[in-house]
């Protein structure tokens, strides 16, 4: 099972969007060191602060923050109600009844 890490990357006041993937044998959150092993396969040497979302460098020298913002482990995203679609068949239903 793949899962995608939607993450920030936070340098000099600019937000830059990125995503990463770690595989999983099964549709289970990934670890702070699973993902601190995906930030140094993509260049980013990093360690965990407060929790698994936020990450430092581990150089002093380096200046920028990594914030997980969301992990797609492929799950079905459950919607709401889709207003447009039910106006459009009631507008339908209502149409096909006048005639």
């Amino acid at each position: 099972m793949e899962c995608i890490v939607h993450f920030e990357v936070i340098r000099d006041g600019e937000t830059k969007m990125f995503r990463g993937l770690i595989e999983q044998p099964e549709s289970k959150k990934p670890t702070a060191e699973q993902l601190v092993t995906m930030f140094s396969e993509l260049g980013y040497k990093v360690e965990p602060f407060g929790g698994t979302t936020n990450f430092n460098p581990v150089a002093p020298d380096r200046n920028y923050k990594i914030r997980v913002k969301k992990l797609d482990l492929g799950e079905p995203i459950e919607e709401g109600p889709d207003r447009m679609r039910d106006n459009l068949l009631q507008n339908l239903m209502n149409l096909n009844r006048r005639y």
